[in-house]
């Protein structure tokens, strides 16, 4: 995964949630390593296989969490973004 051009995509397209797959990403990669300003990074490695990872970047304009599902442990993230509607 090219970082430099996936920051320059998020930021001139204006992406509020990008989830990519196949990142490459190890355990041992810190997520300084692949955090973008603005955004926050949510990350699902793979123990003991290669690829799979899963990156989730969530602009700093959303409320995003990380929800685990109480059946079966398995963790999904939630995002969500607030409105704020005008009547006339």
């Amino acid at each position: 995964m090219n970082f430099d051009m996936t920051k320059a995509d998020l930021v001139s397209y204006d992406v509020h949630i990008a989830v990519i797959t196949e990142t490459h990403l190890k355990q041992r990669h810190a997520d300084h390593f692949a955090a973008i300003d603005g955004y926050s990074l949510f990350r699902r490695d793979r123990a003991g296989r290669k690829g799979g990872v899963v990156a989730v970047y969530v602009s700093s304009q959303m409320s995003a969490t990380v929800w685990t599902c109480p059946s079966d442990s398995s963790s999904a993230v939630r995002a969500t973004m607030g409105a704020r509607l005008r009547c006339s």
